[in-house]
Parts: structure tokens; sequence; C-alpha cells
């Protein structure tokens, strides 16, 4: 790609392609493109676009993403503001009048942020607009509203009336989860004549490839769990550490956690205090967790909340046997209420324990499980989920809106047959 900088000072990244006429221009917008599910779902998605029916662009706050290598070439990549400068929330809530002046210089079709202080910003560029010059504005959520909305701090809390201001101006919401679309629906009723559903992109044959590297990881021996995630609090890793002392009386487990955040330093004092440090192993980020979970006996979703669960789908297309706490929302629409994993409460340490000592007891229904698992990832592919992408863009452009008041897109599962 060429690099240059535009009139505001972002750097563009400019794929050597010539344009055409009859494509659709479409610009995505996100904070950083890198380390979280939610970015990966938009890297599959920019990816896997029909190019033939659409002009791909990505405007990121703050570049330096580890994702950002993996783009197509034909894909633009704008950075607004460039890697360290600022922090990726500061860089999102400044990019408003950087955004405003890329629309008016690239005229796109849609534009379509993903996540909610994306969608803030997105927002407020595009009310500049009006008639032809505006651009239809598709807003993507990635996780529980209300569920989020309770754990921020009080100036976040604040910025939430911009962000729900942003969908209720937004033409068309795309929800990653039935859950997650009437829980926005129920917190503002005015969106809900435009919330759709398409599950997340979450399994490629790239994936599958990565899957098989050797992994370099301490020696295990016995069975091993892996769970993965930011080291937060909706992750429910104290949950999982209490569970895992219970499953350590029953078997020589060991738990691979890779992740990284801020509640680090809690997570293993806990694990000390519980006398399982040694079996418990923190590996922090990795940029290839598939292959970690192929070599998990179990994959263990611990969460408190999610928006979908992208993780649990990656871990089922590499072969693993899913244990998964049903918390709002995601893992019981992923798991489709227990045929394809093993659901438990969650916030339920002993629950959590009985399942994984069920699973690990258990061989025959532990292959069963991951034999299931992997026929259903496949429905939540990459190119099936663009293509429901590309339907809604062209009938949200087209002007024909649909939502959940008349009935969800077609769900993966629904796209590709009986499950």
């Amino acid at each position: 790609m060429n690099v240059s900088r535009n009139p505001l000072g972002s750097t563009i990244c400019t794929p050597m392609v010539v344009r055409t006429v009859s494509r659709k221009n479409i610009l995505f917008f996100t904070s950083r493109l890198g380390g979280g599910g939610a970015e990966m779902h938009l890297l599959r998605i920019v990816n896997s676009l029909d190019r033939e029916r659409f002009d791909v662009s990505l405007v990121v706050a703050r570049g330096g993403g580890s994702y950002e290598s993996m783009l197509r070439p034909d894909v633009t990549l704008h950075q607004i503001f460039p890697p360290g400068k600022k922090s990726s929330t500061l860089a999102m809530l400044q990019s408003t009048k950087a955004l405003k002046e890329m629309i008016r210089e690239t005229r796109p079709c849609a534009v379509l942020p993903v996540m909610g202080h994306a969608c803030a910003s997105m927002a407020k560029a595009v009310d500049c607009f009006t008639g032809r010059d505006r651009p239809k504005l598709i807003c993507v959520i990635q996780n529980n509203l209300s569920a989020q909305i309770k754990q921020l701090p009080l100036p976040l809390k604040m910025a939430q009336f911009g962000i729900k201001r942003a969908y209720r101006q937004s033409d068309q919401i795309i929800a990653l989860s039935t859950g997650v679309a009437e829980d926005l629906c129920e917190s503002i009723p005015a969106c809900r004549g435009k919330v759709a559903v398409i599950h997340n992109a979450a399994f490629d044959e790239a994936m599958i490839e990565r899957s098989h590297q050797v992994v370099e990881g301490p020696e295990v021996e016995g069975p091993l769990l892996v769970a993965c995630g930011r080291l937060t609090k909706q992750k429910g890793f104290p949950v999982l550490l209490d569970a895992f002392k219970m499953v350590r009386q029953e078997s020589n487990a060991t738990l691979w956690i890779l992740g990284k955040g801020q509640d680090e330093a809690t997570l293993k004092a806990q694990a000390s205090k519980l006398g399982i440090g040694s079996a418990v192993k923190f590996l922090g980020f990795q940029e290839n967790p598939f292959c970690f979970f192929r070599r998990a006996d179990i994959f263990v979703l611990s969460s408190l909340w999610e928006g979908f669960g992208n993780v649990l789908v990656e871990a089922m297309a590499c072969g693993t046997a899913i244990v998964s706490t049903d918390c709002p929302f995601g893992p019981a629409e992923i798991l489709d209420n227990g045929r394809y994993g093993k659901l438990v409460p969650a916030r339920d340490a002993s629950a959590l324990a009985g399942a994984l000592i069920e699973l690990l007891l258990d061989s025959d229904q532990r292959n069963r499980l991951a034999t299931l698992g992997m026929e259903r990832a496949h429905q939540f592919s990459s190119p099936l989920i663009a293509e429901e992408y590309g339907r809604l863009i062209d009938e949200t452009i087209d002007g024909s809106i649909r939502s959940l008041s008349k009935g969800p897109l077609l769900t993966t599962s629904e796209c590709s047959g009986s499950v």
C-alpha cells in the first residue's frame, strides 16, 4: 500500500487498485484494529465483502493495531491518530472533525461504525450532511448495552448519551445476537423498527491453518483447560479460578488463561491464595490463540455477560469441546441451548466445576461435543456472514430496511439450513 497524509494529518494507506464507479463506496470506523473479538470480526467482514459490489475503506481512530497487517491489500486504511499518541477512547472522542472531512472527500454511500463510541463520533459527523450528501448510518453493536453501562465509571456513563443518540439517529442497526438486539430495543424503544440480527463472523479457513501451528507453552501433564479473554470483570475469571480449585480435587488438570488486562495481578494473587498457582498459567495476549484452543481438552468461557462470544466459535472450529456460562447474551445462541456444548449458570463456581469434571471424566461425551462443535462453527463462516452484511448494506442504501419488528435477518443457522 502507498502511505500518504491527508489534510487533517491522519495517515492514509492507499492500495494500488483502480476504483470502479459502479461499486458502492463503504466506510467502516472503529477505535483500533487489534486485540479483541469485535476487532477480529470487523477484520473478517472488511476482508470478505464482495469486491464486485463494494469499494471498502476502514478508518481507525488510533493506528498500530495488531490486525492491520492482516487487511487485504485492496482495503484503504485511514489512521486518524498515529500509534501511541492518544488512548483509543480519547482518540475516538476526538475523531469527529476528521470523520466529517473524510465523508466530504470520499462521499461514501454508507458508513458503518463498530462499537458504541465509534457510533457516537460517526453520528456527529454524519449529522453535518443532508440530502444526497448524507451517507446511510449503519451502527454495529458488539456488546450487551445495559450490562456494559452498569460497569462504567460516571464520566463514561455520561458518554452513553451520545451513543444512545447515535442509535436513535441511525438508519439501520446490526446487533450480533438476538439477546443484544432485544436488550437494545428495551433500553431504546425508538430503535425497534431498525434493528437486524447478524451473528459475528467468527470462523475462517486461515484460522484453521494457524491452529495447527506448534504451541509454545509450558509442559503439561494431564488434561488441559484453556480460557481466553481480557482480564477484566466481564470475563468472570475469579469464578473460573474458584471452579478450577474444585476441579483439581478430581483431576490433575492444568488451566491456561490467554489475555491481558487490569485484573491480572489480582487474579494471580487469587490463584496463589487458592493453592492452585502452580496449575494455572497466565500466558498473556497471543497473536495466535487458535493453536492453544486446538491443544486444549476443553475450552471454558466464564463470562458474566457477552455480546456474542466469538471465542466459543473459534474454539469449536478448532475441534475443542466447550463449557460455557449461560450469560446474557450469545453463548446460548451459539451452543443452541446446550446442544453443541455444556451451559451452566453465570457466577456459579460449583456448577462450572461440575460441568468441567463431567467432561474430563467422560471422553465419549467430550469427543461428541467436539465433533458437533466443528459442524456448528462453519455456520459462522466469514463469507456467509459477510454476504449477510452485504445484503443489509444494499437494502439500507436502497431504502429497504429489515428489522426485528418485521422478523430479524436470517441468522447463521437459518442461512445454513436446520441445525
